[in-house]
């Protein structure tokens, strides 16, 4: 019960949060854009067949009866991680990983770059707008559908935390390749990399007796989405953020001030 309650009140505040954010046009995150152009770029980012595909494969297994066959198979055989429990501890070490990935690609800035810092926190300030949308709307899907995990152990299956969370890391650290002196094979073979990290991650959840099919497919849906639309909408082509410092003497303060400056 008290983690329920714990689940529902950080599901609430990420939404909450995020709003705010958004709507006070104060200073750590791009500024909003226009609903014209924000509805634009929404819709390409459900158009993306990393969205819709999944979203589609989630609503195939669901109303299929495909969730349970499949989930009772990997929990009985677990071909992958070998017990339920392996697949669990997996799972986490497997999300830490696409965190640690977006982390690398988001501080390897272009080397000799006069801009280096302006560039990991455009990369950051992203990040921080894609998370708490991810994390904020599956806690509250969670709260609101109620599904019971395959162990029956809590109402919270549907979508599945780890596979949203995974795959917005996968999909920052796939636009921050496009940052990096890479070629284009070697960001194909990294890219295929991710997307190989995030299908793991999933698959552990569902061997950990945790999620349904339908459950990482939605968290995968979800996490795609929302990193497609912040780095398009957040980050437009052309825009700069640079950090200011003023130094101030006054007769009763001396002070250091940083200016975020679009």
């Amino acid at each position: 019960m008290v983690q329920l309650m714990g689940r529902r009140i950080l599901g609430r505040f990420c939404i909450g949060f995020l709003l705010l954010v958004q709507t006070s046009g104060c200073g750590m995150l791009p500024e909003a854009p226009s609903w014209q152009r924000a509805g634009q770029v929404a819709a390409r980012a459900v158009l993306d067949p990393r969205t819709w595909g999944p979203l589609a494969g989630a609503a195939v297994f669901w109303a299929g009866d495909f969730d349970e066959p499949l989930s009772d198979w990997a929990i009985d055989h677990t071909p992958v991680f070998g017990s339920p429990r392996g697949a669990d501890d997996a799972s986490d070490w497997l999300l830490a990983g696409a965190a640690a990935a977006y982390g690398g690609t988001m501080l390897a800035a272009p080397a000799g770059a006069a801009d280096r810092w302006n560039t990991r926190f455009d990369q950051a300030a992203t990040g921080a707008q894609v998370l708490l949308a991810t994390g904020g709307t599956t806690l509250l899907l969670k709260e609101t559908v109620g599904r019971e995990r395959p162990d029956g152990s809590e109402d919270a299956s549907f979508p599945s935390l780890h596979a949203s969370a995974a795959t917005a890391f996968s999909t920052l650290t796939s636009r921050n390749l496009d940052h990096l002196p890479l070629t284009a094979g070697e960001r194909t073979i990294a890219r295929a990399g991710l997307d190989a990290l995030t299908f793991v991650t999933g698959w552990a959840r569902i061997e950990a007796e945790q999620h349904y099919p339908s459950d990482v497919l939605a968290g995968a849906a979800i996490g795609h989405f929302f990193g497609a639309f912040f780095t398009e909408v957040a980050l437009p082509p052309g825009s700069a953020i640079s950090l200011q410092p003023d130094f101030a003497l006054r007769a009763d303060r001396v002070g250091l001030r940083l200016q975020v400056v679009y």
